[in-house]
């Protein structure tokens, strides 16, 4: 298995830099993250879901914010994120964390995140995004790429 450091090298510079100002700001270990191109509008903002690879932090607490307990090395964190123009905000740390194989590189691994957002049924993924306000249309968007977004130092 190769090096974390090294996993990283396939991600371009700006997407590098978004998934440390994501572990920063938002508190949120991860690797890599991924953002799905489904959107449902409310009010003047894209709710969306993201999805994080990481290390295993899950644990059999309990609690506002607590993922679903997983027993591997890295899950997936699947998180609400909300986009306003093009700067991307955290509205729920957790959602629910899904366990995952240990990949050789970053890339697979990302790869494998798009999948999972992408097995998420319209229906699922739409009562996911609800949080208030005026809900629009269920859409689709070619802004999906985390290097597209700055990262908000706001956890709505």
């Amino acid at each position: 298995m190769k090096s974390i450091q090294q996993m990283f090298k396939f991600q371009s510079v700006r997407r590098f830099e978004n998934v440390l100002k994501i572990n920063r700001r938002w508190a949120l270990p991860c690797f890599g993250f991924v953002v799905d191109p489904r959107f449902l509008a409310i009010d003047e903002m894209e709710s969306r879901l993201g999805i994080s690879f990481g290390p295993n932090y899950t644990s059999r607490r309990s609690g506002l914010l607590s993922p679903s307990a997983q027993t591997c090395r890295y899950v997936f964190g699947v998180h609400n994120v909300v986009l306003v123009g093009d700067e991307l905000n955290l509205v729920d740390k957790w959602i629910y964390s899904i366990q995952c194989v240990e990949f050789d590189d970053l890339s697979k691994a990302l790869i494998a995140a798009q999948h999972e957002l992408a097995s998420i049924a319209d229906e699922e993924y739409w009562s996911h995004c609800i949080f208030g306000g005026e809900v629009g249309l269920f859409g689709q968007s070619d802004q999906f790429m985390l290097e597209q977004f700055t990262i908000s130092t706001k956890i709505c």
